[in-house]
């Protein structure tokens, strides 16, 4: 699988994302745009999702200011594909990027 796409579907209620995408390596776009992310989506299996994929996972990840700090895993090699300027966007909304 290269593609999946959660648009606008209503996650509210996913409080774990626990092996969804254990062994999807070969994912590369992920589609997380109009939704909310409560829970981290686990993705450092992952390795090859493109920024803009990445992004869109940060881009939905709820903001929690004010609650404590919740951890989204997308992993190194991941990390290390984002700017500080896109990392911000997470740790803004109280999010760890691991």
């Amino acid at each position: 699988i290269k593609t999946i796409s959660f648009k606008n579907t209503n996650l509210n209620n996913v409080t774990s994302w626990n092996y969804c995408f254990s062994q999807t390596s070969s994912l590369e776009n992920l589609d997380f745009d109009g939704c909310t992310l409560i829970a981290d989506p686990k993705l450092s299996d992952c390795k090859k999702l493109t920024v803009t994929s990445l992004l869109s996972v940060i881009n939905a990840l709820k903001d929690n200011r004010g609650s404590t700090t919740l951890t989204c895993t997308i992993g190194a090699t991941n990390l290390a594909k984002l700017t500080s300027t896109q990392i911000k966007i997470a740790t803004d909304k109280n999010w760890t990027l691991v």
